[in-house]
Formats: C-alpha cells, sequence, structure tokens
C-alpha cells in the first residue's frame, strides 16, 4: 500500500527543469541524469617505477667497529663497492663486491656489516608491485685516529 503510494506521489510531481549555465556536469554525470549508457572508465595511469629506497642512513651499515682487527692490525685501508639484492620485501638477500679494495678482510666486512644492518623500502614496478632490486653503495676503509692525532695501534 505504502509502495502504491509512493509511487503515485511520483508519478504525480511537476518535472522541473534546471538550467545548468552551459556548465559541463562530465559524462559519467550527464549520463545518469539523462539516462544513457556512460562510457568506460579510462585505464588506470601508470605509475613511475620506484627504486628500492634505504630506511636507514646507508652510511651507519658499516662502522668504524666493523674495522677487522687482522687489517686494522695491518694498517689496510681502501674503498669497497658492493651492491645488494634486495628481495621484494626490501631485505638484502646478497652481497657482491663490485670494486674491491684490494683487501679481502675489508671486502667481506662491508658485505657482511650491510648484510646485517641494511634495510629498505621495497622497490616498485609500473604497476604499484613490489618487485626485487639492486643497491650500490661504497664504503672508505679509513685508520681511526686518537684525539692527539696518533693513529691507533692494533693491540
Amino acid at each position: 500500500m505504502i509502495a502504491l503510494a509512493l509511487t503515485l506521489i511520483a508519478a504525480e510531481a511537476p518535472q522541473i527543469a534546471v538550467d545548468m549555465g552551459g556548465m559541463d556536469m562530465g559524462t559519467p554525470v550527464a549520463a545518469l541524469a539523462t539516462g544513457a549508457e556512460a562510457p568506460a572508465p579510462p585505464p588506470p595511469a601508470r605509475m613511475t617505477p620506484r627504486p628500492a629506497y634505504p630506511q636507514t642512513m646507508p652510511g651507519s651499515w658499516v662502522t668504524k667497529a666493523d674495522y677487522p682487527a687482522e687489517a686494522l692490525a695491518a694498517r689496510e685501508t681502501g674503498w669497497t663497492q658492493y651492491v645488494l639484492l634486495v628481495d621484494a620485501d626490501g631485505k638484502p638477500m646478497a652481497c657482491r663486491i663490485m670494486s674491491s679494495s684490494g683487501k679481502p678482510l675489508l671486502d667481506t666486512a662491508a658485505c657482511q656489516a650491510a648484510m646485517t644492518r641494511a634495510s629498505f623500502w621495497p622497490a616498485l614496478d609500473r604497476n604499484g608491485k613490489a618487485v626485487p632490486t639492486f643497491y650500490a653503495q661504497r664504503v672508505r676503509w679509513t685508520l681511526p685516529v686518537l684525539p692527539a692525532g696518533r693513529i691507533t695501534e692494533a693491540q
């Protein structure tokens, strides 16, 4: 009974024309207003791929405390460049030396410390999906200096 009363009221209601003043209502809204079928939405925009981004400062991954005692005693210095394979969860999975310091102890220490301390926000592909990637970093191995300016002696 209520449905019949509402139907009668809706049928008797006057139709009001609204002048939009030339304002564009947009195709989907206009289609709803006129009863026409709305066009298919455009495909989603592709995002720009994003590389893996460190969650902590890369300079904090390898510290003076990681200097191997034998390398310190031998007064070995140099640059080690390594590359981390970062999985889709942002965890380092492998480390590879790209440019050796010439000192295997230093190179090994750099990879071990980075694998332990590095963490990332994962890389994203064009669809926003997390993907594995690589991240390169460099370490400069220098001998620690005492406040008086003397280089530490290995003990």
